[in-house]
């Protein structure tokens, strides 16, 4: 059990005093089992907290249910080391929420070196020519902080070396970003394997990187071709166009390329980053066309890395039409899927599978399968390694020229992003402590670069703490769920609690979770990374108007990613629009949204001729970019919304003193124990007590001790003293008096005297009034 820290207790301040003073009353032995009552139920609450952020299922959104802990890889003739949508979650998970996902690219680097050099030994032992190679599916953009500022994020990219890179539809929402990956080098810097099939750009036509690459194999004179499709994504920025991928197939280079006979052509050859040998493709020096005449080769397997999910209709697509130019049923054909954040695996055709490997860096993939061969015989070999020795456990599948090939030849893992996972993956071996340490210096070196660039950015800062875990699946109405939270309080934060100011978003707009405990900068931006900027669509409509937008937007309907949740969310929550005191409202919403509600008012304007929604060309409208915050100017994004609201409203709980007390929780648990003996062992020796009532000593601990023992000697000695005092009071009092009554007759005066009835000054006590007594008094 690890440290527990104690920020909830306080310096006794005025507004406590009291109830330290009821305490104080109390005995002993109360008082030790109130505290023991109190440690442990704050003992117990933290433990659940732990248990809830380190353990539970429930606070791991990401994580499987079932667990790939003791995983062997099996090799084949070529090895694919795959992520996709890792949206710039390089540097792992907060590994104070989730301690399971504990890896970063760091790490996944230095599990590609280890793999790569236990390949090689392998192939040295038996003389074998397996390859693996490393391939990333797109959408590295939009997770993170790192992806705000993508001239942070490239140089981190760039120290992996990926085999191949497919793009992804979250590198085309913004001309700027796009741009920047041109203009900064980042697609030359591939060396011609940063790969868009089916994506252009919008001026000249030309493919944003290369249609198609090769992957040649280091042992043999084999080639992989490999393609890179993105699906039919119609949101893409001005700059780039996305091209069907139905029309693609059907272009001449695409027939080409898969029918190139290797007698016509002797192209030329460069490097990758990997150091797998791989081709120039796809354009000319000039850039003014593209020119692959120069560029076929012959080729031995076939690799789409398509951006779209793994049951996509679009990959059988694909996968039909290289069958029907081809003409070959024989040559392999693996799909590597992404884009739907999911793992899974799809068998096409005899020959060929789907293969989709999770998001955020919560997976590894990995994917084995043979060369096209005639004869099929399929050697598998699972990796184990104890000293230096290797050991192969191999199983053969022999077929014949007739015979059908067998799927058993393609194989699949999907590796959980932790390293004791990684560690048994490359071992073989279910003792954890014979694993070996993979890691490299490239891999430390890339994980230090990692965090220095995450801590000059203010990524790491802890801006607040989050008493709960807040769920993304879960139903508006539940207190756990994040966009109940969103709509209920962190939006109407941001419109300063004006509830005539109505703000819609899509629910497909956040994408993590809050969990519990300290939350960074970082966390923040994760929940909603895409940095949209908040706008005032309208400042002014009626009740009526309104609700007819909403009904077209159809901001109830269920959406099926995410079938909890409704299309859109509204805020305040619930809206305030059947509310008799508001008839008119302003409009707010995110930018990103703006074309699908601009679409929905043009719509209006169209059905309704004599509304107001006609009486506004909306086709050319712009809405106004809301200003709000502290300030009143700050440009509100849909992330720094959360960071606000945790800033303003999430404040951490520490000493008044400034200091952390840390305590081991057996050495509280055994306090509380102690505490409470200690108290027994007091109220068992008053009761032992010889004289308990005579004495100082019992008195003493009849005053601490409370009601038990002769209750009748404890209210007569309190009776006792209450009198004493009592008639010390009245002696002094008349002690007084006389001494100023002597003092009065020596020298009367008015102001000292009262008059008696015949007119003779008088003392104001007779010598012969008798004095009260203290037994006259009740007590």
């Amino acid at each position: 059990m690890g440290p527990l820290s104690f920020k909830m207790f306080r310096l006794p301040t005025a507004g406590t005093s009291r109830t330290i003073l009821a305490l104080m009353k109390l005995s002993p032995t109360m008082v030790s089992l109130l505290m023991l009552g109190l440690l442990w139920a704050q003992c117990g609450t933290v433990m659940a907290a732990e248990e809830s952020s380190n353990g539970s299922i429930d606070s791991l959104p990401l994580r499987s249910d079932d667990h790939n802990n003791l995983v062997t890889l099996p090799l084949g003739d070529i090895n694919l080391l795959v992520v996709t949508d890792v949206h710039s979650w390089v540097a792992g998970h907060n590994v104070d929420h989730e301690p399971y996902w504990n890896v970063d690219y760091g790490t996944v680097l230095s599990y590609y070196i280890t793999l790569q050099n236990k390949i090689a030994a392998l192939n040295a032992a038996n003389k074998d020519g397996k390859e693996l190679f490393f391939v990333m599916n797109g959408d590295f953009m939009d997770g993170t902080g790192l992806s705000l500022y993508v001239d942070r994020l490239f140089p981190i990219l760039q120290r992996m070396p990926f085999s191949a890179i497919n793009l992804g539809n979250h590198e085309l929402f913004f001309d700027d970003n796009l741009l920047a990956m041109r203009d900064k080098g980042f697609i030359d810097y591939w060396q011609g394997n940063y790969l868009t099939s089916n994506t252009v750009w919008s001026d000249t036509k030309l493919p944003i990187g290369n249609r198609f690459t090769y992957l040649s194999s280091k042992n043999s004179n084999k080639n992989i071709l490999v393609f890179g499709f993105l699906y039919n994504f119609g949101g893409a920025c001005s700059a780039a166009t996305v091209e069907r991928v139905e029309d693609v197939i059907q272009q001449p280079w695409f027939t080409n390329v898969l029918t190139f006979n290797s007698s016509s052509v002797d192209s030329t050859t460069t490097t990758s980053s990997s150091g797998q040998k791989t081709r120039i493709l796809g354009v000319s020096s000039s850039r003014s066309e593209e020119n692959y005449s120069d560029s076929y080769k012959d080729y031995d397997a076939i690799v789409v890395m398509a951006h779209m999910g793994y049951q996509d209709p679009l990959i059988d697509v694909i996968r039909a039409a290289i069958r029907s130019i081809t003409g070959n049923d024989k040559v392999p054909i693996q799909f590597i899927a992404g884009h739907t954040h999911t793992r899974g695996y799809a068998q096409l055709d005899e020959m060929s599978t789907s293969f989709e490997a999770g998001k955020f860096l919560d997976t590894i993939g990995f994917v084995s399968f043979p060369w096209e061969k005639e004869e099929q015989t399929e050697q598998t070999e699972t990796i184990s390694l104890e000293g230096n020795n290797f050991k192969h456990n191999k199983t053969t599948s022999v077929g014949n020229n007739d015979a059908k090939p067998v799927l058993s030849t393609f194989h699949h893992v999907f590796l959980d992003a932790n390293k004791e996972v990684l560690k048994a993956s490359l071992d073989g071996s279910d003792n954890v402590q014979n694993h070996s340490e993979f890691d490299t210096g490239r891999g430390r070196a890339l994980s230090h670069f990692i965090e220095g660039t995450r801590l000059s950015m203010g990524l790491t800062e802890t801006i607040g703490c989050s008493g709960g875990h807040y769920r993304l699946d879960l139903p508006l109405d539940d207190p756990r769920s994040l966009w109940g939270l969103y709509v209920r309080e962190v939006i109407p934060h941001s419109l300063a609690n004006n509830h005539s100011r109505i703000f819609i978003q899509r629910t497909r707009a956040l994408r993590y979770d809050m969990l519990v405990g300290p939350i960074t900068v970082d966390d923040a931006i994760s929940i909603s990374p895409m940095g949209d900027r908040m706008i005032r669509i309208m400042d002014k409509i009626d009740k009526k108007d309104l609700l007819m937008l909403l009904n077209k937007l159809d901001v109830s309907g269920m959406d099926e990613l995410r079938p909890n949740l409704p299309k859109y969310g509204i805020s305040p929550s619930p809206y305030p629009i059947h509310s008799r005191q508001l008839y008119t409202f302003e409009l707010y919403g995110m930018e990103q949204d703006w074309p699908h509600v601009q679409a929905a008012l043009a719509e209006l304007a169209l059905d309704h001729n004599e509304s107001f929604f006609s009486t506004i060309a909306w086709e050319d409208y712009e809405p106004e970019v809301y200003r709000g915050g502290t300030s009143g100017t700050s440009v509100l994004t849909s992330h720094g919304v959360w960071v606000h609201f945790v800033e303003d409203n999430w404040k951490c709980v520490t000493p008044e003193n400034d200091v952390d007390f840390k305590i081991n929780k057996q050495l509280l648990i055994w306090l509380c124990i102690l505490t409470s003996l200690m108290g027994l062992a007091h109220y068992y020796s008053w009761l032992n007590s010889n004289d308990r009532v005579s004495t100082d000593r019992s008195r003493a601990y009849i005053r601490m001790a409370g009601a038990t023992g002769n209750r009748s000697n404890v209210l007569t000695a309190k009776t006792v003293r209450r009198k004493q005092h009592q008639q010390n009071v009245i002696d002094q009092y008349y002690t007084n008096l006389k001494q100023q009554q002597e003092k009065n007759d020596s020298q009367p005066t008015e102001s000292t005297a009262i008059l008696s009835g015949d007119g003779e000054p008088k003392s104001a006590y007779s010598s012969t009034e008798t004095r009260p007594s203290v037994s006259a008094q009740t007590a």
